[in-house]
């Protein structure tokens, strides 16, 4: 998907579980919370943050490990459910301890809640992503003026082969005649000038919604491990 998006718990499987591997029971937990975390990560890469959100819990449920409750934040905040993204975060920043831009963090967490307590009793935050409506406008506009100008044309050939057939020979003097050519006149003009134009707005219109959904912001997250252990750093922005 070209977001690149890093989890910071993937060093968490990646590095010893040496409480885990005592016991029989614990490994197969370990596994079976790796496997969410896999089908969570895969999930998210392909835009499918609900679903990316149901394994990542599991994960965490199975495993206790913080790092999870940030994937949970990112899948829910992308999956545009912002209670539950503000509750993973608030328990992701009490149980974390000291990470880089905590700072940053809290501040979102802020915001999050100030949004919240804004919202109106009853009100349900939408879960879709908002609508590029200023493309679709042209988009629509510019579909609308090339079907009107196939339209015009058609009638335009309508029109001419009723003065054929009123004036063979291109022989013509009588006054319903002279008015059929006027109408020819007139819708051919309105071809010429609606096709063009109806075409480049919806050329337009198509580009800029690309354009709008390519450039749609995502957060990225990285993790570095070294001999002391794992850290994460945080990329992107987290407005």
């Amino acid at each position: 998907m070209g977001r690149g998006l890093a989890f910071i718990i993937g060093c968490a499987f990646a590095c010893p579980w040496a409480a885990a591997a005592q016991t029989h029971d614990a490994a197969e937990l370990e596994e079976e919370a790796r496997l969410h975390f896999e089908l969570g990560e895969r999930a998210y890469n392909r835009g499918e943050f609900a679903e990316a959100s149901v394994h990542f819990e599991e994960a965490y449920r199975l495993s206790q490990r913080t790092p999870l409750l940030y994937n949970l934040y990112l899948s829910y905040r992308d999956a545009q459910d912002q209670p539950r993204a503000a509750d993973s975060l608030r328990r992701y920043l009490a149980a974390a301890g000291d990470i880089p831009n905590r700072a940053r963090l809290e501040q979102t967490l802020r915001q999050l809640e100030a949004e919240l307590a804004q919202t109106a009793p009853g009100d349900a935050p939408s879960s879709e992503a908002p609508i590029p409506t200023g493309s679709i406008v042209v988009l629509g506009a510019g579909a609308a003026l090339a079907i009107g100008s196939i339209i015009t044309g058609a009638l335009a050939l309508a029109r001419n082969d009723e003065l054929s057939a009123a004036c063979p020979a291109n022989r013509c003097s009588s006054e319903d005649a002279r008015a059929i050519q006027a109408d020819v006149d007139v819708l051919s003009t309105a071809t010429d000038v609606l096709w063009p134009i109806g075409v480049a707005a919806f050329v337009a219109g198509a580009v800029w919604l690309v354009i709008e959904l390519a450039l749609a912001p995502r957060t990225s997250a990285q993790l570095s491990c070294g001999a002391t252990g794992c850290t994460a750093r945080l990329g992107g922005s987290f407005e």
